[in-house]
């Protein structure tokens, strides 16, 4: 696992805080109602983020799922994307790995904290799978996170995106009260 593939990046969560135009965003319904349908049950937003990264040499972390449980994203590049400044990547039907990551999940029960990353290896069939999703600015990509993803690296120039995660409880994540 590259230790390194957070250097460059910059996260700003609960961005629609700062910025109060971005709730139109996090709340966007026709967003929520696919999420909602895709799942067959209520989803919320549980917080907005405002990414940046840099171009930098050391790569990305790989192909990773978010967490142990369903999650939906909404990304929203905010200037083109293309392969030279990260686009967001998955392998397709991975979201349907339920074996693999519960293979990887057991290691909580073993009173280890179990890795959300999976090497190429490790991904098997689904990588060879794999969609790059470059698009203009505003191009809004819908996603499963529990399927193996990734964004790739920043050769040529850096990027900003927005990034709602959505999950079956009506919670503000990452947010002190």
């Amino acid at each position: 696992v590259n230790k390194n593939y957070d250097k460059g990046v910059t996260r700003m969560y609960h961005a629609d805080k700062e910025e109060p135009a971005l709730k139109k965003f996090r709340f966007d319904e026709s967003i929520a109602r696919i999420a909602r349908a895709y799942y067959g049950y209520p989803v919320f937003s549980s917080y907005l983020a405002f990414q940046s990264n840099k171009q930098s040499e050391c790569g990305t972390r790989g192909y990773h799922v978010d967490g142990w449980v369903d999650e939906f994203k909404a990304f929203l590049y905010l200037e083109d994307v293309s392969v030279e400044n990260g686009p967001f990547a998955y392998l397709k039907g991975s979201n349907h790995a339920y074996l693999k990551r519960f293979k990887r999940m057991l290691h909580k029960f073993e009173g280890k904290e179990p890795s959300t990353s999976f090497s190429t290896k490790e991904a098997g069939e689904y990588a060879k799978s794999e969609k790059i999703l470059s698009g203009k600015a505003g191009t809004l990509i819908l996603a499963d996170v529990a399927g193996f993803h990734r964004g790739l690296p920043q050769k040529g120039k850096n990027r900003s995106i927005l990034f709602n995660n959505y999950y079956s409880k009506d919670v503000e994540m990452f947010f002190e009260k």
